[in-house]
Parts: C-alpha cells; sequence; structure tokens
C-alpha cells in the first residue's frame, strides 16, 4: 500500500490464479468502510512486489509530492 497524495492510497496487489475483481471491490469497500470514506484508494494489479535490501517487504509507503518535494515517512508536508 503506497500514499500517493493526501488523500490517495495505492493497493498494490500481485493477483493470484483465484483473484477476481470482486475481491479489489470487496478490498476498496472496506477500507471506505473500516478507514475513512474520505481516502480514495484504487488497486493496481502489479507482477510483483519489490523487496527491501533485507529481503523485507515495505507494506506501507509514502511516495507522494507537496510542491514538487517527495513527502517522506516522518516528514511533515510544508502547507
Amino acid at each position: 500500500m503506497a500514499q500517493t497524495a493526501r488523500d490517495h492510497w495505492a493497493i498494490r496487489v500481485v493477483p493470484g490464479a483465484r483473484y477476481a475483481d470482486a475481491d479489489g471491490e470487496a478490498l476498496l469497500g472496506n477500507i471506505d468502510r473500516l478507514v475513512s470514506g474520505d481516502v480514495r484508494a484504487a488497486i493496481e494489479l502489479v507482477d510483483a512486489l519489490p523487496d527491501l535490501d533485507s529481503g523485507k517487504y515495505k507494506w506501507v509507503s509514502q511516495e507522494w509530492r507537496v510542491g514538487g518535494e517527495r513527502v517522506t515517512e516522518g516528514q511533515r508536508p510544508a502547507n
């Protein structure tokens, strides 16, 4: 999952053989119901998720820019 804007999440999914569009819709419904209706989330189907040098996955990342500058974890955007 990546936060790509203040109110937008990209949920990257490596679909298995049994994945169906209904699975993604159920996930988006859960985010809307359990997290916030103000978060715009989108499913992105990908072939693989990159791992870190340690071999682990980064489950949540911040990948958004404010005023052309990337906002990274622990940094608050200037308003």
